[in-house]
């Protein structure tokens, strides 16, 4: 796949090279992310994005775990969370990390491993209807979402929109594709901001040191980040497909060591095209 090396943009003029042609018409790599219907959803649960701001999307560095943490943070501005957030983390994610990300929050934050209960109903609307919710998740007053920076044999890469199924029970029984669960999952119960741990990555080939973590109010600017670091078109996941086409697009404020990831392997797409082919047979809500 060409690789786009880009530097963060603080205006509204796009700010980025190119090493080569990416799928025609896909998006300039202003990376116009979908931010005005979502605002209402960043403010209802208590983000940081202001109106008039393009969503940040940070790439924070070190040489300990703890110090990228801090670091993304930092660059990302996020606004203080309220007492007794609830982290919803991919079951790959460092211990180390959450542990300081707790330690960094305000006091009753907790790191949840659905399911946590019994499953509640909850209305996710459009194709998804009404279906369940991991407790814990649906009763939260702020929620954070942590990925794990790997590939995905199906989607290219499992992001942070990814991460939210983890509190989405019964997957095979809803009727709807993938990528609608997620965006309805965020709908419903938004996030008030999202991390990648990206310290220890996965690639095709297997484990890899990076050194990083990712941070944003936004979760999909996240996963569009995400992509970038991988030399990919972010657009080529379905799952951020999903949200440009549903949430529109806006400018994405980058921040950090931006540089792709060296040496890294992708997913070939003929892999990806023929996995959600098995992946549809198992049913359409199957990762």
């Amino acid at each position: 796949m060409p690789v786009r090396t880009l530097r963060p943009q603080q205006s509204s003029l796009p700010s980025c090279s190119t090493a080569g042609r990416t799928r025609a018409g896909i998006l300039d790599r202003g990376a116009r992310v979908g931010i005005e219907s979502r605002q209402a959803m960043a403010a209802t649960a208590g983000a940081s994005l202001r109106p008039s701001a393009a969503p940040v999307a940070a790439v924070g560095t070190g040489d300990r775990i703890d110090e990228a943490l801090d670091r993304a943070l930092a660059l990302a501005e996020l606004a203080p969370a309220p007492p007794g957030a609830v982290i919803l983390a991919d079951p790959a994610v460092d211990a180390g990390l959450l542990e300081r990300l707790v330690a960094t929050l305000p006091p009753g934050a907790t790191v949840i491993d659905p399911p946590t209960g019994p499953p509640v109903p909850l209305d996710y609307g459009g194709a998804v209807g009404r279906h369940l919710a991991d407790p814990a998740w649906a009763q939260a007053g702020f929620r954070i979402l942590v990925a794990k920076n790997r590939t995905h044999r199906r989607l290219l890469y499992a992001g942070a929109m990814t991460t939210v199924l983890r509190a989405v029970p019964e997957l095979p029984r809803v009727p709807a594709e993938l990528p609608d669960i997620c965006r309805a999952a965020l709908e419903a119960l938004p996030v008030g901001f999202a991390l990648v741990d990206a310290f220890e990555s996965h690639d095709r080939r297997g484990r890899r040191p990076t050194g990083a973590v990712l941070a944003a109010t936004d979760v999909l600017a996240l996963d569009w980040l995400m992509g970038e670091k991988m030399g990919l078109d972010p657009e080529l996941n379905p799952v951020v497909r999903e949200g440009v086409l549903r949430w529109g697009r806006a400018r994405l404020d980058r921040r950090g060591n931006l540089t792709p990831w060296p040496d890294w392997r992708n997913v070939t797409l003929a892999g990806a095209a023929l996995a959600d082919v098995w992946a549809r047979v198992a049913g359409p809500a199957r990762l």
